[in-house]
């Protein structure tokens, strides 16, 4: 079922609730469902609230195996399955296998920078004999590559894990500069 999620008709909310038109029609003009041009979590909110009044009123109604919870309930799952593929489409919510990606990638990266150090420094701390001397430029060299992670564009590192399937970045605009290499 292909819903434009942004201003619903009549016709679209009888069909994504599982229900005739002329039902929704008689809750729109009770005052139940809110008139058509809203969101579809309107809807389902509206719908959720009806059942449950309804529910209260009737202890016949509501109870898991009657066919009107059943299709409230199915309804409203179908609605937060779609607002959690909106969500991904967005690049607001990566499924659990791309955030995973996404870690190892920067865990990789960390990595990569800290394992460099000891041949980086090597040279450089041959000739120092004084033991604090070489405590602070050990301790100064960490703090940089920390500064530098800090830095670190963590959108190229999203992008080089994913292909391209964080639209953006996460929690902001891409950048189209990088501190971090693409990971291999």
């Amino acid at each position: 079922m292909k819903i434009d999620t942004n201003a619903l008709t009549r016709a679209q909310v009888a069909e994504m609730i599982g229900m005739s038109d002329s039902w929704v029609r008689d809750r729109m003009q009770a005052g139940d469902l809110p008139r058509p041009g809203v969101e579809a979590n309107a809807y389902v909110e509206a719908l959720v609230d009806y059942k449950l009044a309804q529910a209260a009123s009737d202890p016949s109604v509501g109870a898991p195996g009657d066919l009107e919870y059943e299709r409230t309930r199915l309804t409203a799952a179908q609605a937060d399955a779609k607002e959690m593929a909106n969500a991904v489409t967005r690049g607001e919510l990566l499924p659990v296998g791309a955030f995973i990606t996404a870690l190892t990638a920067g865990v990789v990266d960390i990595r990569k920078r800290f394992l460099s150090q000891p041949s980086g420094l090597s040279q450089e701390l041959l000739g120092i004999t004084d033991r604090r001397e070489m405590n602070e430029r050990l301790t100064e060299d960490v703090h940089e590559r920390l500064e530098a992670l800090s830095e670190a564009n963590f959108d190229a590192i999203m992008e080089a894990a994913f292909g391209g399937l964080v639209d953006g970045g996460i929690g902001g605009e891409a950048s189209a500069e990088t501190d971090a290499e693409p990971m291999e």
